[in-house]
């Protein structure tokens, strides 16, 4: 509820606003959302009368109606026009600076919003194209080593496993591997080689990148502003004359800036890194068998051995035979081997080529699994260069297994 103030002065020279409003006005406290009371000053009405020291908070350009607040934090509105015109100039200039600086912090925080957003949908223009390089890459790779797997399980299901080397006492040769045999002497010899390839692929790294990002910071200073202020003035004989006049005087006022600031952000991405890589996997090869070529072979049936009864055993000593006959037939350094030793239980199979002799040889053992010490002995010999020879070197090395193995 508002109160008129008594048309008569309250005491020499002072004079109360126009409304005095109380109620909920009349609280020592601010409301939440209203700007920071100012400096309190004296304000002075048309008829030169003067107020206690109030402060504004608020001015309505609509209703031209003005909210000070005095020391002990009552709300007092009046009108403009209630005021003196140096006060009303003094309070409108206020107003516009207010509502300038207010226009120019709405404009800089709307600017830096923009740039903001902008580096944020270039970021993350930047970190898409990222993750669509890397998955592409990923599923490059991921087609490799499925195609590099295929292989490798080509290869491995004609080769034997450690597990079963080990279970028949075989050799280790690192110059060659272990084959299964085949059911046939007469099917295709697999060739199976080890081959040594370098390869790059892409491996996934993680990266750490500084950035700097645009930050609002705000700071409170205290910055030097021109008041004017109103004062008595004695002049005359014995200054007994007095007038009021306007004096200008420097204060400083604390004045909150925003500003961007720039800071360094530690980020981190995935990147493709190329690497290289040495890998050996088998390469495995079809050739035509020495039967298939022509070559002289024979075959006898129901040899007994002197060996272990086990099917195991004497299969491992019929490729430590293999072995050393072979050293016997090839020179150093051995010729590649298209299937070194093919071996299981019931069957050992070798075929050997010899290029520098032109020859290749076939040495295969049928193990009857009921009777373990009786063998089947097969050999072959096909000589490229005589085929004539092939039947009388045949012969000599079927006598020398058939020796080597029942002695």
């Amino acid at each position: 509820m508002c109160f008129p103030f008594a048309s008569g002065p309250i005491g020499p020279g002072v004079f109360p606003l126009v409304l005095l409003c109380g109620s909920t006005f009349l609280t020592g406290d601010l409301i939440a959302g209203e700007p920071v009371p100012r400096q309190f000053r004296v304000w002075t009405s048309p008829d030169g009368r003067t107020s206690d020291e109030l402060a504004i908070v608020n001015y309505d350009d609509e209703s031209r109606i003005v909210t000070f607040i005095d020391q002990t934090g009552k709300r007092l509105r009046t009108e403009l026009t209630r005021l003196s015109v140096a006060d009303q100039h003094h309070i409108l200039a206020d107003h516009a600076q207010t509502e300038q600086a207010q226009t120019e912090q709405a404009q800089t925080e709307q600017a830096q919003t923009d740039a903001l957003l902008v580096n944020t949908t270039a970021q993350q223009a930047q970190q898409t194209e990222q993750a669509q390089q890397t998955e592409q890459a990923q599923q490059t790779e991921q087609a490799q080593q499925t195609e590099q797997a295929q292989q490798t399980e080509q290869a491995q299901s004609l080769l034997m496993d450690d597990q079963t080397i080990e279970k028949l006492g075989l050799p280790k040769n690192d110059q060659a591997v272990y084959a299964k045999p085949r059911q046939s002497s007469a099917a295709p010899v697999q060739v199976i080689t080890m081959k040594t390839v370098t390869k790059e692929v892409q491996v996934p790294q993680v990266q750490e990148y500084t950035v700097l990002v645009p930050e609002l910071r705000t700071t409170t200073v205290m910055a030097p502003v021109q008041q004017r202020v109103r004062c008595v003035e004695s002049y005359g004989l014995f200054n007994k004359r007095r007038r009021i006049v306007y004096r200008t005087r420097t204060v400083l006022r604390p004045v909150s800036r925003t500003q961007t600031v720039m800071r360094t952000e530690t980020r981190s991405r995935t990147v493709m890194r190329s690497e290289t890589r040495v890998e050996d996997i088998p390469v495995i090869q079809a050739v035509k068998s020495l039967k298939e070529l022509g070559g002289e072979t024979k075959r006898e049936e129901g040899i007994e051995v002197r060996a272990p009864l086990s099917a195991g055993a004497i299969s491992s000593e019929v490729a430590k035979v293999f072995e050393q006959v072979i050293k016997e037939l090839v020179p150093p350094p051995p010729a590649e081997s298209f299937n070194p030793r093919g071996v299981d239980e019931s069957i050992v199979d070798y075929e050997q080529p010899a290029p520098s002799q032109g020859m290749r040889y076939l040495m295969r053992v049928e193990i009857n699994q009921l009777n373990p010490r009786k063998i089947a002995l097969e050999t072959g010999v096909l000589d490229v260069n005589d085929a004539s020879q092939s039947k009388e070197k045949n012969t000599q090395l079927f006598q020398k297994l058939h020796g080597r193995l029942t002695n």
